[in-house]
């Protein structure tokens, strides 16, 4: 089998992936919002790193659509309409892109750092506000939301207060654990925290 236990756990326990295997080769399955099956096949000659950035890079959106609409397979959601299907086709590239960063980016490594400490900040934070009966306690997925609507909240109101530095935010937001797709000022800065909270706090139901 051309995984091993350290990619396993990232791709099963962290990313929310299933591993099977299919004639020698290995099957990365992952359902999309819509319910589509989306996989990645990688031969036995082939690392798995290799064949999901593959995927990666060469999956297209707008491609994915075409196909869908031509062949369509048992699984496809055939219900939606065509700026669903786009709107799902977009959540399964980031989530294969998500899944080939998490396979090569190790978010605790020293290059990270102020991003990941900023990142944990928020999140004590939070739970400081909890504590001081400013913030509702909850549960499970609802305590990830409320993390990301403070963090994004908090990230808001510093740069609106001008408490903030420059410098340091673009520091931050190069330590972004995958691309930064936003534009503009502070949605580029909480993009970079909401990415390093996916690496260190994954949400395996989320995928856009």
């Amino acid at each position: 089998m051309n995984v091993t236990g350290h990619e396993a756990r990232i791709i099963q326990a962290r990313q929310g992936w299933t591993i099977t295997r299919d004639n020698g080769a290995t099957i990365l399955s992952r359902r999309s919002p819509l319910g589509e099956r989306f996989s990645v096949r990688a031969e036995d000659d082939e690392t798995i790193r290799r064949a999901v950035r593959r995927h990666a890079v060469g999956f297209d959106p707008a491609s994915h659509v075409r196909d869908l609409i031509r062949e369509p397979r048992p699984d496809w959601p055939g219900h939606a309409d065509i700026g669903a299907l786009t709107a799902d086709a977009r959540a399964i590239q980031t989530m294969i892109r998500r899944l080939d960063h998490a396979l090569t980016t190790d978010p605790t490594g020293d290059e990270r750092r102020e991003l990941r400490e900023s990142a944990c900040a928020q999140i004590a934070d939070y739970w400081r506000s909890i504590a001081r009966g400013k913030a509702p306690a909850t549960t499970g997925r609802e305590t990830r939301r409320a993390v990301l609507d403070h963090m994004a909240d908090a990230l808001r109101g510093q740069w609106k207060t001008g408490r903030r530095e420059r410098a340091r935010d673009e520091r931050l937001e190069s330590q972004s654990p995958l691309p930064l797709l936003k534009a503009g000022e502070p949605d580029r800065l909480i993009e970079a925290h909401e990415y390093m909270l996916d690496m260190l706090w994954p949400d395996h139901d989320t995928t856009a």
